[in-house]
């Protein structure tokens, strides 16, 4: 499993959320329990198995922020530990409960790395409506949650799937034009270079049945000058081989 699908979940919990400034961000994180300090602590040193078996005796309790925060501390161990069913198990108990777009975008990407993949389609379209319900208020943004749904299904080999995702982004970047980072940043897009870091991945996985070097040709003639020329040396790779 590639580390960036990883670091999304820790990132959307801990509120380092990929599409927010910093202060908007600190100021949607809830509030750790100190029932769960040393739970906590325990993850934060990456000791996944202490975590877990200190946040258990929490699941059950009649305080429901507190139930809510230890199942989630614990999915989210579990995912560290790449247990990806039984994360996935715990995120949808969250999620069932919840309009919150961040925690069926949990269920998204920890189904597609426990190969459930109508499950993790289904919370893609609950997210949708989340965002769509709030104003897109919420994250992760659409775009970052059809990245990371992109980066699970490459690390499970679904490259048709992985390649319908970056498909959509596409079009969101040819919709710009614009490629400059901070002007992707503020509207909650992934950089263009981490998109394409996915798209050459899952590209190489779909080997004959696509010709890269036309699709990255016809993209690129679709972006702005800076754009088009990154994609012109992201298609050389393709061809000059080695």
């Amino acid at each position: 499993m590639h580390q960036q699908v990883d670091m999304s979940l820790r990132k959307l919990w801990f509120g380092k959320k990929a599409a927010a400034s910093d202060e908007t961000a600190e100021e949607s994180v809830p509030e750790r329990r100190i029932e769960l300090r040393d739970a906590w602590a325990a993850f934060d040193a990456s000791d996944f198995d202490v975590a877990i078996a200190s946040a258990r005796p929490f699941l059950g309790v009649g305080d429901a922020i507190l139930a809510r925060q230890s199942c989630k501390l614990v999915a989210l161990s579990e995912f560290s530990k790449k247990n990806f069913t039984e994360a996935l198990v715990l995120f949808q108990g969250i999620a069932s409960v919840s309009t919150d777009a961040g925690d069926w975008f949990n269920v998204i990407t920890a189904g597609a790395l426990a190969g459930e993949i109508p499950t993790a389609e289904h919370a893609f379209e609950v997210a949708i409506q989340c965002q769509a319900a709030c104003n897109h208020s919420q994250q992760p943004s659409i775009p970052f949650m059809r990245y990371y749904f992109g980066c699970a299904l490459r690390d499970r080999l679904y490259y048709d799937k992985a390649f319908r995702q970056i498909e959509e982004l596409r079009a969101i970047y040819e919709e710009f034009r614009i490629t400059d980072d901070n002007f992707l940043h503020m509207r909650g897009v992934p950089f263009l270079s981490q998109s394409m870091s996915l798209a050459m991945d899952v590209l190489r996985g779909l080997g004959d049945s696509i010709d890269p070097v036309a699709w990255l040709g016809n993209f690129g003639g679709r972006l702005d000058k800076d754009g088009e020329n990154y994609l012109v040396g992201l298609k050389s790779e393709f061809e000059n081989p080695g």
